[in-house]
């Protein structure tokens, strides 16, 4: 049968160059996608497809619209532009089917990998944020996204910061943009400094224009705590207003705040902003539960892109970018803290 002269052929060999392999590969009867698709991994599993075995896979895929699946052996094999058109079809596999794409195109770039493939870990997590969809759609984007955040070692701050930089330019701002900036602080404390320059940049941009994204900006506040005091405090009092509804519970910690800062510090708040925080809404004096909270950051080596600053609880702007206040926090001893968004305990 086909299946016993295929069996006896990859057995016979451990080249991915053998021409019989080839042969069957190649003129296996339609419907027999699952099977090349395993002989595919056999002959994939302890060296790098060749051009020939890619060039091969590609052919048949495209002649018989086949299963995305065969070419998932040989991706290692493929340039970034075919891996990021295939993304949309590969996210919509089994979970196992899509670690096993992840892992094909992501391996070179763990501890002790080569370091180079057809496509970096922030490409791909960059070309991921750019698939559109709603429903079930979007949740197999979500999944895939996780499953990167999971792979601790290669998605280190440095790569997020390169990904969270370059999202940043598009417009409009993908939909899971703040979703990932959230993970991207729960992953890596430390990177607090820069989260805050990027939601400094995204206040320019007028993220509340993107009800998604901006719901996201807010729960990001809510969880940097005092942290974001400064930051709030830049909002036009319209906005504010909106996150106080979004999250009542920021609005206590940033009342204590303004009241603890000098006449001269308030001077420099404009008066809607003001005015608002000293008589907030009714439903400002709630409690939102379920926004987590940060341990204090940890510190950059020197030059890192994500290094805190060099004064504790004073945050500067992002490079190019002038926001109206800097307002320091209340004098303190310490690092500041991140409080539980019901306030101080």
């Amino acid at each position: 049968s086909n299946f016993s002269n295929v069996k006896k052929a990859v057995v016979s060999t451990q080249s991915t160059g053998c021409k019989e392999i080839l042969q069957l590969i190649e003129n296996g009867p339609k419907g027999s996608e699952t099977l090349v698709t395993r002989i595919l991994h056999i002959l994939t599993e302890s060296e790098q497809p060749t051009k020939e075995l890619v060039t091969m896979v590609k052919s048949l895929y495209a002649k018989r619209l086949g299963d995305v699946r065969m070419l998932i052996p040989v991706l290692p094999g493929l340039d970034q532009k075919l891996i990021e058109d295939l993304l949309p079809k590969i996210i919509k596999q089994s979970s196992s089917v899509v670690k096993e794409a992840f892992k094909r195109v992501l391996s070179p770039f763990r501890p002790g990998g080569s370091g180079s493939g057809p496509i970096t870990p922030a490409q791909l997590l960059i070309a991921l944020h750019h698939i559109e969809g709603k429903g079930e759609e979007m949740k197999c984007v979500i999944a895939a996204t996780n499953m990167c955040f999971l792979e601790k070692t290669i998605y280190t701050s440095e790569v997020l910061a390169i990904v969270l930089t370059q999202l940043l330019e598009v417009s409009p701002i993908p939909l899971l943009y703040m979703r990932s900036v959230i993970q991207a602080l729960s992953m890596w404390p430390r990177m607090v400094s820069f989260i805050l320059n990027l939601l400094y940049k995204l206040i320019t941009k007028q993220v509340w224009k993107q009800s998604q994204v901006w719901r996201g900006f807010v729960k990001c506040a809510a969880m940097l705590g005092s942290q974001a005091h400064n930051l709030l405090l830049t909002l036009p009092a319209d906005r504010l207003r909106d996150a106080f509804k979004l999250h009542p519970a920021l609005h206590n910690p940033l009342l204590l705040h303004v009241q603890s800062l000098t006449p001269q510090q308030k001077a420099l708040i404009d008066k809607d902003v003001l005015l608002l925080i000293k008589s907030p809404p009714v439903d400002a004096t709630m409690t939102v539960q379920g926004v987590p909270t940060l341990p204090p950051p940890q510190a950059f080596p020197s030059g890192s892109v994500t290094s805190e600053p060099t004064t504790p609880g004073i945050l500067p702007p992002p490079t190019g970018v002038a926001p109206p206040l800097l307002l320091p926090p209340p004098q303190s001893t310490g690092p500041p803290l991140l409080p539980p968004p019901g306030g101080s305990t």
